[in-house]
């Protein structure tokens, strides 16, 4: 190893002298040094930390930028003295620009501790991603492990490359690994180790992680305690109001509102994968909130549940179901929404999202989802839905 190592540090340097005065740096289109943010960064249940490695802390480094509300997490690093070099402020070109603070670890490590355990009394999973900075040239890229042991990762092709030279391949570039741990424990490892023989140069480490309760319906998210971070997928979406929309499963037991974050919102009829925060609202309604949503198939919007107005607040909870209800309509001048009473103690509140009020005084049948507002049962139309006015 030390003939090797050895002599790969000797041509390396002289490289470095070979093309100081002639390397011309431009910066990648992106540039950035954290390319892959994944969409539920920020959510609750999500961590963050970016080592920069801005100073020779050492051996272990604390994270220049942390977000974890479970624990402080930490870095050890081993460069394996005397083959790896150790810890560079700045070197000239083609190192320097836009690399303060490395680390030549030669075929050590940088071992990794994220604690992020959510205490929530459910068996859940978790999704970790690592972006990890490192030059290319005769040095190569690092492997990425995680303890407890995960399925093989995928690493993306090409990689993102964040400051480039006229040498061509010689450059900093990042890699992005992904895995998913099952079942999730109090904190996970994680371990950059450098190429066993020509060594790596590490510049950053970005590592995300989120937990997650994986569940298959809607009846399964309204049995999860409060603030329970889950990953849905299997109800159909019925209808869908902008900024929220409805997913029920396709038994028509149970379905549930979804407040949307980002990603991709969905159509009706087609069963997305959603991931968010399990919450109750003020006025009672479950719903899984700050979503992030991933298209996916088409699907058959189940048929509506015929319904009378009592049966919206009592006995067992329709929220979320897609439901034919009729009754007397009595609808206020310029409003949006309009009371039907079929006799029941309680009307019903139906909110109008891009569709006309029938007359006044009239039966009508709709067809809607069922949700609550502060006055209660709320049955919510969209723009395709029909009122159908009685004679």
């Amino acid at each position: 190893m030390w003939s090797t190592l050895g002599m790969h540090r000797l041509m390396r340097l002289l490289v470095l002298v070979a093309v100081t005065s002639a390397t011309m740096y431009m910066a990648s289109t992106a540039g950035a040094a954290d390319p892959y943010p994944p969409l539920w960064r920020g959510t609750t249940g999500s961590t963050f930390q970016e080592w920069r490695f801005s100073t020779n802390s050492y051996p272990e480094a604390t994270p220049e930028s942390v977000d974890n509300a479970f624990g402080v997490p930490s870095a050890t690093i081993d460069y394996l003295w005397p083959w790896g070099s150790g810890w560079y402020d700045t070197l000239p070109v083609p190192y320097g620009q836009n690399a303060q603070g490395w680390w030549d670890i030669s075929a050590g490590s940088i071992v990794l501790n994220i604690i992020n355990h959510p205490n929530i009394g459910v068996n859940v999973s978790k999704d970790i991603k690592v972006q990890v900075t490192y030059w290319n040239d005769m040095s190569k890229p690092p492997s990425v492990l995680v303890t407890p042991p995960a399925p093989t990762p995928s690493v993306p092709q090409p990689w993102f490359v964040s400051k480039t030279t006229s040498l061509g391949s010689v450059e900093w570039r990042i890699d992005l690994w992904t895995f998913h741990v099952d079942p999730n424990l109090n904190s996970e490892t994680i371990t950059v180790k450098g190429d066993p023989i020509m060594g790596s140069q590490i510049d950053k480490i970005v590592v995300d992680t989120r937990y997650v309760a994986a569940i298959g319906s809607a009846s399964q998210a309204r049995t999860l305690p409060e603030g329970t971070v889950v990953e849905l997928t299997g109800p159909v979406v019925t209808r869908s109001f902008g900024s929220f929309f409805y997913m029920e499963d396709i038994s028509r037991a149970t379905g549930i509102r979804v407040n949307y974050a980002s990603g991709s919102f969905p159509a009706q009829g087609s069963v997305p994968r959603v991931s968010g925060v399990l919450r109750t609202t003020v006025e009672g309604e479950r719903v899984i909130d700050q979503a992030v949503v991933t298209n996916g198939a088409g699907s058959t919007i189940p048929r509506p549940l015929v319904m009378n107005c009592r049966s919206a607040s009592e006995g067992l909870s329709p929220q979320g179901l897609l439901v034919w209800m009729s009754g007397l309509a009595t609808v206020p001048t310029g409003q949006s929404w309009f009371m039907m009473n079929d006799g029941s103690p309680q009307a019903v509140k139906v909110q109008l999202y891009g569709i006309s009020a029938p007359p006044d005084g009239r039966y009508v049948t709709v067809t809607g989802v069922l949700g609550a507002d502060a006055g209660g049962p709320v049955l919510r139309m969209n723009a395709t839905d029909v009122i159908t006015v009685l004679p």
